[in-house]
């Protein structure tokens, strides 16, 4: 009896390749459950590579009662990789930044983006980029604080 076989190699490949495409649908689910909740917006967060250079890394920043949570996009753990809760915010810089000509959105126009930096306690500085209409729903996140849970504050 003659019995067809199949390399090994063919069989390792094919699981490499079943691997990688449960682990690329396990990101697309966890983006879209991140990007579902309330309060959710895409931003870039400036983060240090191994201490010593900081690279840009895609997101989703969402807005929480009291805290900042931002899940990084390609990660496959279920919480934030940065969480900055109001009271440890000192302060917020908002810079907005001009397009090089380029790709463009919807209408012709390009997108307006912002630069944001919080500075927090203990002289950490956190930068976020995001479009101008999520740095403006981040502001009124900041100014609807509160009495008494950012320092500085007057009330």
């Amino acid at each position: 009896m003659h019995h067809p076989s199949i390399p090994i190699l063919l069989v390792g490949v094919g699981m490499l390749v079943v691997l990688a495409l449960v682990v690329l649908f396990a990101l697309n689910v966890r983006r879209a459950v991140v990007l579902d909740r309330a309060g959710a917006v895409q931003c870039q967060m400036a983060r240090s590579l191994l201490g010593r250079r900081e690279v840009w890394q895609h997101g989703v920043l969402q807005v929480g009662n009291d805290r900042l949570r931002w899940f990084r996009d390609l990660s496959l753990l279920p919480g934030p990789q940065l969480m900055i809760p109001r009271r440890d915010i000192l302060e917020v810089e908002r810079e907005r930044l001009v397009e090089p000509a380029g790709p463009s959105g919807p209408g012709g126009a390009a997108p307006e983006r912002v630069l944001v930096a919080f500075f927090l306690r203990g002289g950490r500085t956190v930068q976020a980029l995001m479009d101008a209409p999520a740095a403006a729903a981040l502001q009124s996140w900041l100014e609807a604080a509160p009495t008494g849970l950012v320092l500085g504050d007057a009330d």
